[in-house]
């Protein structure tokens, strides 16, 4: 085995090919191609040529992942034959160091190793080859069958010349004609009999037809029936609507006769009691007689509307003893036709019966006439002995009886042939099934091979993911698919990268931002490209919701070559990228339109609002270098194609497709084992509101992936608030959020572009990788610009000892179980402090304490997960695309919902028009192309975690609801129904991913999607995304 260095490029040669012993014409070959294989099964195809020794000549460009790899060759032969050989073994290994020389190691291999064989090797479009053989071996076993059929066809009727030739050597000799006589009656019996067996057949038919047509009846009668049914339960509902308005309204007339009578009760026994002051009384009196009438008003309406409901309930009943009635006639009816069926069904057995006694008397008959045909034959005997005696004395008669001799030679010759030809015909049948059976062995090997090389094919082309159950409490996997390794294998191909003209400029070398694998310097400020994390090859994604043995399964996985699943085969995703982060709106140099980048450049202004006056200052002075929120999802899919040529197209710039965003998700969830991945020693709450930082996890070992303030009012009291410190102080008149002193009304900004991806950077570029994953190792941007660290205790971020005023101090970690940047990939969780001093002026609200002279500290924890930022660790959700939840009202006001997504992204058309809403009926602009569905039964609410998702559609596809953080599938979502277009209108409204630090909704997940505004609407906490197919 030859060893070279990882990113050293190297020349290959492949000589000595041979086939069965001999040399193997290379030159004359046709559909060559060579490929480097891991021990993984992932190919990486050579670029080569054919020399004049017969010998392929290649040279690898050095971007092979570590590991060992085999190599493989096939082609077609002069002979229009395909050959393939692999070598036994690795012959190549790569090791993990890298190098950034350009020298190169000569790699030649020759020997007897280089045997090609037959192409047998079955991959996916082999796979239905052979489905179309086992279907040629069928309709093969099928033919035999048909030819095994006209064989005993034809054996039967040379049966029936046999038979009539042997009838014909019955002559005019007087016994001959008395056992032809007796043969005839048998005859005669046999046909009697086999018409008597017809004519029960023909009964037999009579009966079926009659049992046919009352089974018909029968049918017709149970759809009248059924329908009476429905009426009468709609007549029973009326009905039972009726008698509910009748008892409210007896309860009603109750309620106010009681009422009245106790009025007119107590009105008497005023009366009397005021006899003895009777003006006083009189009017007393007066008041109670009309108090009384008005009750007994109201108990006479009461009574008619008593009345009017009993008159309704009687109209109800009537109507259902009515449908009733139907609904009886029907029944008798359907009693009726299934009586004439069963007799029609008895008659039919009766005629089968009269058929078999037909046919045992037709048998009968043909034994009789079997036995006169004996008699005949000792007649026949007896006939040529007498012909014997007489012959000398009656020489005519002799001589008419050698005729009739002869006669009857030639007919038992006949016959003999017709009973060579039964012969031959039963060989045939016997050769025909012969036939039939072996193809029916054939069929059964090849399904039997078919089978076994499917289950390899499975076997071989694995995929990264898992299955659990649908629905389950537990967010974790049940079965796993794939290694450690294969995950390594996979996340090898998804770089870090810049971009432009849809072509990349640079490869990033792992856990780095601004160097190449070839060494180069990189910029990020949008001269080299746009920056996005991006796939070096084709991709599959798979993704099904399936009932596998009475259990609903959700799949998710990931993979490098076609895999399969229960059936469901994977989705191949073209060569793309997705933004490393949301992105800033603006024009730089060389852009022809004004459009999204996602880069870091401090001359490119994204949101930007002036800091209230809660601290002495603020590190946000200007939008340079942040990225621009109140972006809706129409004005994403716009500024992400004003990336094109055409900004009318979307090629090679679209909007952050879903199905890209998943695929990055599903490797995400491979690597993690779990859709939930938002514990605080894994990748945490990011920004949001969620587990908020307190004593124990504002600076622990763990190194908590939390975020918030810290306020120290006295030496003695420390108060801990999320991001956003609901007016929290004030100035003694205006109450101020925390979040206000540092990005103003703008309030989501908080995190300047590729913030943390730029920390990890200058933490390798600085090679001090070897302290992450302490908290007592506090990095932090020297005067010069590059990255230190302390380690002495000098700088404390609890306290704020040794802390700048508006200076980042950073804390970082890796996940565990995952790769990280100590194997090159960036994947981390960075812990940002930040020290602020309070305005003169500001206090408490709570309780007027006052802050003049204190301070406080904010923790950002921002995680990075291979290279992009987390969709909720940077204070905004991220706009996506092609997949949408749509809230439609139909012409009379009902809400209903639904989820729409595309099949592929080759369905995604480009967006010339942008509109969000149409007619109920209709189909909205941005909604064109999204052929997959899914209609919600009832109306969703209004937002709550989710129970179960869709997987066949979109991961972002929320089946039903009410499960909690970290359970379920560990996604929320926001709906809102009745945000919507109005009377007979469907309204699209925009999927944003992710969460951010607003107060009010702590929901962190990369699978949590807002979805309750239209298309057109922007949100401060909204940021653009765009993507791109790498060319």
């Amino acid at each position: 085995m030859i060893t070279v260095t990882k990113g050293q490029w190297f020349p290959l040669t492949i000589g000595n090919i041979s086939y069965a012993g001999a040399a193997f014409d290379l030159q004359g070959a046709t559909e060559v191609s060579a490929s480097l294989v891991s021990t993984l099964g992932v190919k990486s195809p050579l670029n080569f040529e054919i020399t004049a020794y017969n010998e392929l000549s290649a040279v690898s460009d050095g971007s092979l992942s570590a590991g060992k790899y085999a190599i493989e060759l096939s082609c077609k032969g002069a002979d229009g034959k395909s050959y393939r050989m692999k070598s036994p073994g690795a012959v190549i290994e790569v090791s993990s160091s890298t190098t950034s020389s350009t020298g190169s190691t000569s790699v030649r291999v020759t020997g007897d190793e280089w045997e090609l064989t037959a192409d047998v090797e079955m991959h996916e479009g082999q796979a239905r080859t052979y489905m179309s053989l086992l279907e040629e071996v069928r309709q093969g076993a099928v033919k035999a069958t048909e030819e095994a059929t006209e064989a005993a066809s034809a054996a039967n009727t040379a049966k029936t010349a046999c038979e009539e030739q042997t009838a014909k050597t019955v002559k005019t000799n007087s016994d001959i004609m008395e056992a032809e006589s007796a043969r005839v009656e048998a005859e005669n019996g046999r046909a009697t009999a086999e018409s008597e067996r017809v004519t029960a057949e023909d009964a037999r038919k009579t009966a079926e037809s009659e049992r046919v047509q009352s089974e018909q009846s029968r049918e017709s009668a149970e759809t009248e029936r059924v329908s009476a049914e429905k009426a009468r339960a709609v007549a029973e509902t009326a009905r039972a609507a009726a008698e509910t308005q009748r008892k409210d309204a007896e309860t009603q007339r109750e309620t106010v006769f009681t009422s009245a009578k106790e009025a007119c009760e107590t009105a008497t026994k005023n009366a009397t009691a005021a006899t003895d002051k009777a003006n006083t009384a009189a009017g007393k009196a007066n008041d109670a007689t009309a108090a009384a009438a008005a009750a007994e008003q109201a108990r006479v309406t009461a009574e008619t509307a008593r009345v009017k409901a009993e008159q309704e309930r009687v109209t109800a009943e009537q109507g259902r003893v009515e449908v009733e009635t139907a609904r009886v006639t029907a029944e008798t009816a359907r009693v009726k036709a299934e009586q004439e069926r069963v007799d029609a069904e008895n008659a039919r057995k009766t005629a089968g019966r009269g058929r078999g006694a037909a046919e045992t008397s037709r048998d009968s008959a043909e034994t009789e006439r079997a036995s006169a045909e004996t008699e005949r034959q000792s007649a026949e005997d007896a006939r040529k002995a007498a012909e014997q005696e007489r012959e000398s004395a009656f020489e005519l008669s002799k001589s008419a009886a050698d005729t009739a001799a002869d006669k009857a030679n030639t007919a038992a010759d006949k016959a003999t042939d017709a009973a060579t030809s039964a012969t031959t015909a039963a060989n045939s049948v016997n050769t025909a099934i012969d036939n039939a059976t072996a193809a029916t062995q054939k069929a059964n090997d090849t399904v039997s091979q078919f089978a076994a090389m499917m289950a390899a094919f499975s076997e071989k082309n694995q995929f990264a993911g898992f299955a659990r159950q649908n629905g389950a409490d537990s967010p974790d996997a049940e079965t796993s698919y794939g290694s450690k390794d294969l995950i390594h294998e996979i996340g090898s191909h998804l770089h870090l990268m810049t971009v432009k003209n849809g072509k990349p400029q640079h490869i990033m070398e792992g856990g780095r931002l601004t160097k190449a694998t070839n060494g180069d310097t990189v910029a990020i400020d949008g001269s080299d490209g746009d920056i996005y994390i991006g796939w070096d090859m084709d991709i599959q994604l798979l993704k099904d919701t399936k009932t596998v043995d009475s259990k609903e399964l959700n799949v998710i996985g990931i993979g490098l070559v076609p895999a399969y699943w229960n059936g469901k085969m994977s989705k191949r995703l073209p060569k793309h990228g997705i933004a490393a982060m949301g992105e800033v709106y603006g024009k730089i140099d060389g852009d022809t339109n004004t459009q999204q980048h996602c880069i870091y450049n401090p001359n490119v202004a994204g949101t930007y609002s002036a800091p209230q006056p809660v601290f002495k200052g603020s590190y946000k002075t200007s939008g340079g270098g942040y990225p621009t929120q109140y972006t809706s999802c129409v004005q994403s899919i716009q500024r992400a194609q004003a990336k094109n040529t055409d900004p009318l197209t979307r090629s090679p710039y679209l909007a952050e497709y879903y199905e890209f965003y998943e695929a990055w998700c599903a490797l995400l969830f491979a690597e993690a084992g779990s859709v939930d991945v938002t514990d605080l020693d894994k990748f945490g709450s990011g920004l949001t509101p969620r587990d908020v930082v307190n004593a124990d996890t504002f600076n622990d070992d763990t190194i908590s992936a939390n975020s918030g303030w810290k306020v120290m009012v006295s030496d003695t009291i420390t108060n801990y608030y999320n991001v956003w410190g609901n007016e929290i102080v004030s100035d003694g008149t205006t109450k101020y959020n925390l979040v206000g002193g540092i990005a103003g009304t703008s309030w989501y900004g908080v995190v300047e572009m590729l913030e943390p991806q730029r920390v990890l950077d200058a933490i390798a570029a600085a090679g001090l990788l070897s302290y992450i994953g302490s908290k007592n190792n506090i990095f932090y941007y020297g005067d010069d610009g590059t990255m230190q660290v302390s380690t002495d205790g000098s700088i404390d971020v609890s306290t704020g000892t040794g802390m700048t005023a508006l200076k980042h101090y950073f804390i970082v970690r890796g996940v565990d179980g995952f790769e990280g940047m100590t194997d090159g990939v960036m994947t981390a969780v960075v812990n940002s402090y930040t020290l602020f001093e309070f305005a003169d002026n500001i206090q408490l609200t709570i309780d007027g304490t006052s802050l003049t002279g204190k301070k406080a500290i904010l923790k950002r924890s921002m995680a990075v997960y291979r290279g992009k930022i987390l969709p909720y660790c940077y204070g905004c959700f991220e706009q996506t695309d092609g997949a949408f939840y749509i809230a439609k009202v139909d012409n009379d006001g009902n809400q209903s919902m639904e989820f729409r997504c595309a099949a592929s992204i080759d369905d995604l058309p480009a967006r010339k028009t942008f509109g969000y809403e149409a007619p109920v009926d209709g189909e909205a602009d941005i909604e064109k192309g999204l052929s997959l569905r899914y209609v919600y039964a009832s109306l969703p609410p209004n937002d709550s975690w989710v129970k179960k998702a869709n997987y066949g559609l979109s991961l972002l596809c929320a089946e039903t609801f009410g499960s909690s953080d970290h359970t379920g599938e560990a996604m929320y979502v926001w709906l809102y129904p009745s945000h919507n277009a109005g009377n007979g209108k469907r309204q699209v409204h925009g999927s944003v991913v992710g969460c951010y630090l607003g107060t009010w909704y702590p929901r962190p997940s990369v699978r949590s999607v807002i979805g309750n505004h239209h298309a057109g609407a922007g949100n401060g906490a909204y940021a653009g995304a765009s993507a791109v197919l790498l060319l």
